[in-house]
């Protein structure tokens, strides 16, 4: 039953019991609609005010049912409001509890703080990359976008250790600020970094000049969307192709393609060989698009004779399925 009609019902009880009273008082008593209402009203509040007029012995039991039927109907509402009041509060606790159990389950996970524009956005490219996730927001005007997003979330502030502690900061891989302050984005950092150095914090940039403020507090990438935004917009019109391809890259949802960089490490099949003999196409399906060297050097569009390194990170495209595979087999 919907929780309004559970309170329809005994206030319908309540109406008839004043519609009752007042027409068998007037019917009865011969009194006026007012001093009828009025004797309904203070016989229901049992406040012990004296009755406007003395009653007969039919009045007498008039009064007698309205006293009945009147404390039935309104303890019916008064408990029907309790219920539905506990009830909100049990399913509230319930539903808080349920969350911080699933979130304690999480591993290798990844925590956004903040859910504005920015925080949202990047929430949705998460889940629809099947990334487990965990949002962080002390504002209660989200928590219905929160709610109808599914989202797994701790509501509170991010400034503060125990906050980050309910979100699995011990177990995850990644910490993304999307805050809207710089100051808290700087605190949040040097907090994390502080007590979990191996976290991966990757924070927005809001002023011009905040990213060596940012790295000096730990953060392993900022990012500035005011930036990257610039620059889309000049490349859109300096280089509509590589915008356009870069598009469908990132928002066709049918070509299921995505990148990845991925690092050789000890013991791969691949350290040693050169690119045209792991026949990396042939095998799994993915394009190495560049190397990256263990000292950060980038080399797009490698010869096939380069040879794979033990902590060389290959950039590749591919579909999921192929970059999985690659992944488990080296």
């Amino acid at each position: 039953m919907h929780p309004a009609r559970r309170i329809v019902t005994p206030l319908l009880m309540v109406a008839t019991t004043i519609v009752f009273g007042v027409t068998a008082y007037m019917w009865v008593e011969g009194w006026s609609f007012l001093d009828s209402l009025y004797m309904v009203v203070i016989t229901l509040s049992t406040v012990g005010f004296a009755e406007v007029q003395p009653l007969s012995t039919g009045g007498e039991i008039i009064t007698i049912g309205i006293i009945v039927l009147g404390l039935a109907s309104v303890s019916l509402v008064v408990a029907q409001v309790t219920r539905l009041i506990i009830e909100g509060e049990i399913r509230q606790v319930l539903g808080k509890r349920r969350m911080q159990k699933d979130i304690g389950k999480l591993s290798n996970h990844i925590i956004v703080c903040g859910y504005g524009r920015v925080g949202r956005v990047t929430c949705l490219e998460l889940a629809r990359a099947g990334e487990p996730f965990v949002v962080v927001d002390n504002s209660e005007a989200v928590e219905a976008r929160l709610e109808e997003d599914g989202s797994l979330a701790i509501f509170g502030d991010a400034t503060e250790e125990s906050t980050l502690e309910a979100a699995g900061i011990a177990r995850a891989k990644s910490l993304i600020l999307a805050l809207p302050s710089e100051a808290d984005s700087v605190y949040v950092t040097l907090l994390a970094k502080q007590s979990y150095p191996s976290v991966f914090v990757l924070t927005r940039g809001i002023s011009d000049n905040c990213e060596k403020r940012l790295r000096a507090a730990g953060a392993d990438r900022v990012v500035s969307p005011n930036i990257i935004g610039g620059m889309r917009m000049a490349y859109s019109v300096l280089q509509p192709s590589i915008v356009e391809f870069i598009d469908i890259l990132t928002g066709r949802r049918d070509l299921e393609l995505e990148v990845a960089n991925v690092e050789v490490l000890e013991g791969s099949i691949l350290a040693g060989a050169t690119l045209q003999e792991a026949h990396l196409r042939r095998r799994f399906g993915v394009m190495v698009l560049a190397f990256q060297s263990p000292d950060g050097q980038v080399s797009f569009n490698p010869s096939p004779d380069a040879v794979i390194t033990v902590g060389d990170r290959l950039i590749l495209i591919g579909r999921r399925e192929q970059l999985e595979q690659f992944g488990a087999a080296t």
